[in-house]
């Protein structure tokens, strides 16, 4: 899925399966982990009207946040802004499409896939070797889906 950005360059998509080894699996869990405590702790920030921390105040806050590249911690942010924003213009009307609900809390349990924004590094490596090139873990095994 391409779409352009305000500046006119194109965004893509791409789809894929990692098989991460063991200690790959533990550093994306980590990952996962501290972007949905992220996620969760600014929407109950937001919730009781409070003023919101930046990345580097979490990451004084909890040290273990400081093993996760700072950009998906950065993303969860973001997300949390877009989730927000279509939210309000859904209840305007300024958004095609049905009305959506108030954004939600994100559970461990109940989330089985996940969206992982990172700078692009996707090249050759992916469709010649089948393998991606995180900049945190080397290279990983993927399965991409088109």
């Amino acid at each position: 899925m391409k779409r352009k950005l305000p500046d006119n360059t194109p965004k893509k998509a791409i789809k894929i399966r990692l098989y991460p080894n063991k200690d790959q699996a533990i550093l994306l869990a980590k990952a996962f982990g501290c972007c949905r405590k992220i996620y969760n702790s600014l929407l109950e920030l937001q919730q009781k009207k409070l003023p919101c921390p930046t990345e580097v105040q979490f990451k004084a806050l909890y040290p273990y946040m400081t093993e996760v590249d700072s950009i998906a911690l950065q993303q969860s942010r973001i997300n949390l802004q877009q989730a927000n924003n279509s939210y309000f213009k859904s209840l305007k009307g300024q958004r095609k499409g049905p009305k959506i609900q108030i954004p939600k809390f994100k559970s461990k349990r109940l989330c089985k896939t996940y969206s992982f924004t990172g700078p692009c590094m996707w090249g050759d490596v992916v469709h010649r070797r089948r393998l991606l090139n995180w900049e945190a873990t080397a290279l990983v095994a993927v399965v991409v889906h088109q």
